[in-house]
C-alpha cells in the first residue's frame, strides 16, 4: 500500500504522461498524469502515483486471483489487505466504482512510517475468477481545496481495460455496524438531488463520514452520536477536508468554531479570507454582549446529511466546538434520542 509515500522523500518519474499499468496483460490501468505526479513501483509490484507535495497517494494493483483469495469476499480481502500494513479493519463499506466500473469501497486509517494517520479509501473489484483490481486512495488528514482538486483531476484520468460492468460481482456489506444500506446522500432545504453516477465517490478524497443510520421514512435521518469526555458530540465533516466533533447546542446562534481550530483551517487552505464576512454581535450566557467574527463553511456534512454555505462564527480559544441554530434551522426538526444516543434530523 501506498502509505509510505505520504511521506516525504519518494522519487520517481515526474514528468505528465500516458501509461499503462501492467505493461502486459489484459486487464490494465490506463492513466493520464498531469505534470509534478510521480510513479514508482513497491516491493509487491503494485505500481504508486504520489502527489508533488505528497499530500495523497495512489496504489494501484492487477493481481492473479490464488487459492486464498478466490476464497475471499471482498470485505475479507479488504480486511487482510489493511491487517497486512498493520492498519485496523475498515470502518466503513459501500458501493463505488473504479473508473465507472462497478466496486466495492472500503474506509479506514493508516498510519504511515513518519508515526502519520493516512485516510484509505480501497476500491476492490473482485470477480471471484481470474483477477484482483484494486485502487487504494490516500490522503493526508487534512487537504486544502487545490490538493483536493488536483487529486480529482488524477482520478478521473483513470480508466480500466479488458474488464466491463457486467463481469464483475456485486457483494452486500458483510460486516457493517449497521444491517441497513445507507442511504444516498441528500442535501438539507430546498436543494434539488440528482442520481450521481457510480463513480462519484472517485471525484472526492477518502473522508470517513460517520455512518448514518437508514430510516424507513427517507425525510428523517439518524446520525450516531460519539461520547467524550461524558459528552455526546456529533462528528462533522467540514468542507470535504476535515472531520470534527460538535456539541448540539441549539442555546448557540450559529455554528461555533474555537480560535485556534480557525487558524488551524485556515494554515491547511480549508478557509480563506474570502470566506470571512465580517463581525456579529452575540449575547452571551451571562447576558453580556460580545462582537465576533463571522465566517462561511461552503459544506458540512452530518451522517449523509450535507448542508452547503453555513453562517459561523469565531468562539475563544480551547473552547468548544458547536453545532447551533444556523444549522439546525435547515431541518425541518430535530432532536435527540437518547436511549440510542442519535441525532435525528427530518427534512422538509
Amino acid at each position: 500500500m501506498a502509505s509510505a509515500a505520504l511521506a516525504a522523500g519518494s522519487a520517481g518519474t515526474a514528468a505528465a504522461k500516458d501509461l499503462r499499468y501492467p505493461e502486459a496483460g489484459a486487464v490494465a490501468f490506463l492513466l493520464h498524469l498531469p505534470i509534478g505526479w510521480e510513479t514508482k513501483s513497491d516491493s509487491a509490484g503494485n505500481l504508486l502515483v504520489i502527489a508533488p507535495d505528497h499530500s495523497a497517494a495512489l496504489s494501484l494493483t492487477v493481481a492473479h486471483e490464488d487459492a486464498t483469495s478466490l476464497k475471499q469476499t471482498p470485505d475479507e480481502y479488504a480486511n487482510a489487505t489493511l491487517a497486512a500494513v498493520k492498519a485496523g479493519p475498515f470502518n466503513k463499506h459501500e458501493k463505488g466504482a473504479i473508473a465507472g466500473i462497478p466496486a466495492d469501497s472500503y474506509y479506514g486509517r493508516v498510519i504511515n512510517p513518519s508515526n502519520l494517520s493516512v485516510l484509505a479509501q480501497m476500491n476492490v473489484i473482485k470477480p471471484g475468477h481470474d483477477y484482483i483490481i484494486v485502487e487504494t486512495i490516500l490522503t493526508a488528514e487534512i487537504i486544502n481545496r487545490t490538493q483536493r482538486a488536483e487529486l480529482a483531476t488524477v482520478l478521473k484520468g483513470i480508466t480500466l481495460t479488458g474488464v466491463t460492468a457486467n463481469q464483475t460481482r456485486a457483494e452486500a456489506p458483510l460486516n457493517l455496524t449497521h444491517s441497513k444500506a445507507p442511504p444516498s446522500p441528500t442535501r438539507a432545504k430546498t436543494a434539488t438531488r440528482t442520481e450521481a453516477p457510480a463513480d462519484q465517490n472517485r471525484a472526492n478524497p477518502p473522508s470517513n463520514p460517520t455512518h448514518a443510520e437508514a430510516s424507513s421514512n427517507p425525510a428523517r435521518i439518524e446520525v450516531p452520536l460519539k461520547s467524550l469526555g461524558g459528552t455526546f458530540v456529533v462528528p462533522v465533516f467540514i468542507n470535504g477536508a476535515i472531520t470534527l466533533n460538535f456539541v448540539v447546542d441549539s442555546g448557540a446562534a450559529d455554528v461555533s468554531v474555537p480560535a485556534d481550530v480557525v487558524g488551524t483551517l485556515i494554515r491547511a487552505g480549508t478557509i480563506g479570507r474570502a470566506d470571512f464576512t465580517g463581525k456579529q454581535k452575540y449575547m452571551l450566557a451571562d447576558g453580556s454582549v460580545s462582537p465576533t467574527i463571522t465566517f462561511i463553511i461552503w459544506s458540512l456534512k452530518v451522517g449523509d446529511v450535507l448542508v452547503e454555505n453555513v453562517k459561523r462564527s469565531v468562539s475563544p480559544a480551547a473552547g468548544s466546538l458547536l453545532l447551533g441554530q444556523s444549522f439546525l434551522q435547515r431541518f425541518k426538526s430535530w432532536s435527540m434520542d437518547n436511549t440510542k444516543h442519535v441525532l435525528v434530523l427530518e427534512q422538509n
